[in-house]
């Protein structure tokens, strides 16, 4: 039996212009929880909606958002601190 429950949360940041999300994951052993906190916010220069994210611990990621009609491409770098800076993509 699988216990893992996700739990998101959203709230507009000041004047929404920005939009910040709390992912919570427990598997339902009273310990184990994870969480990442994101903020997607439109930026002026880049004409695009950009996030920055901190996940878990000690990793970061930042990128862009692409919305298109039928779908979401997040695009970012994820920042290890003892290892090298790697690239994802989550289509």
């Amino acid at each position: 039996m699988n216990n893992t429950i996700q739990q998101d949360t959203w709230q507009w940041g000041t004047g929404q212009h920005s939009m910040r999300g709390r992912t919570r994951i427990s598997k339902g052993d009273s310990e184990t929880t994870s969480g990442v906190y994101r903020v997607h916010y439109f930026h002026p220069l880049h004409k695009r909606v950009m996030m920055l994210a901190i996940l878990w611990e000690d990793l970061l990621g930042e990128g862009t958002v692409d919305i298109k009609e039928d779908s979401t491409l997040f695009a970012y770098t994820l920042s290890y601190p003892t290892e090298p800076t790697r690239d994802l993509q989550i289509l």
